[in-house]
């Protein structure tokens, strides 16, 4: 059976029963999670699609996991298992992120070069702009990603100057006025 679930408003899946057990007892799925399968009407409450009886208690201490016999190391490399399968199946849904306003727009400072270097700020312009929206549609923090678009757009910049100074260095009459 394919389960999909709801976590900090992305869809992902589909998992199995298995996988979504191992999910909970590691503290990567909440038994608050909305859960849909094939042939239910809405969404549900993930301890009721998986009609587990008693919601665990809560987390005191973050994800640490404390259910013997399993030994620390086997539960990281399980945990990082799942984490790695929820990343994978998140790509499909990051990539097609909508970006809000101002997002587009720090994507698109880089486009500026058009009006200012014509075909050559153009082409560097478009490379800095889908560098900017690549990291943009990354799960990392807001601040990261402004500060990984900044440098994209600085490179474009730096790299249009480096490329016009090469082609006045290779073609000295290139830019003379007549």
């Amino acid at each position: 059976m394919h389960i999909y679930i709801a976590k900090n408003g992305t869809e992902t899946g589909p998992f199995s029963e298995e996988q979504l057990h191992e999910m909970l007892n590691g503290g990567l799925a909440s038994p608050s999670d909305l859960a849909w399968r094939d042939g239910l009407p809405d969404w549900q409450p993930l301890h009721t699609l998986l009609g587990l009886r008693q919601l665990p208690p809560p987390r005191l201490f973050g994800n640490d996991h404390f259910s013997a016999p399993k030994s620390r190391l086997n539960l990281c490399s399980e945990k990082n298992n799942l984490n790695n399968d929820i990343k994978n199946q998140n790509l499909t849904s990051s990539e097609n992120k909508k970006l809000t306003l101002v997002e587009k727009a720090f994507c698109a400072l880089p486009l500026l070069m058009i009006a200012i270097g014509g075909a050559i700020g153009g082409l560097l312009g478009g490379v800095g702009y889908v560098l900017n929206s690549s990291i943009f549609n990354k799960d990392i923090s807001k601040s990261k990603k402004y500060f990984y678009s900044g440098l994209v757009s600085l490179a474009s910049i730096l790299s249009y100057i480096v490329v016009i100074f090469l082609l006045a260095a290779l073609f000295p009459g290139l830019f003379e006025k007549k």
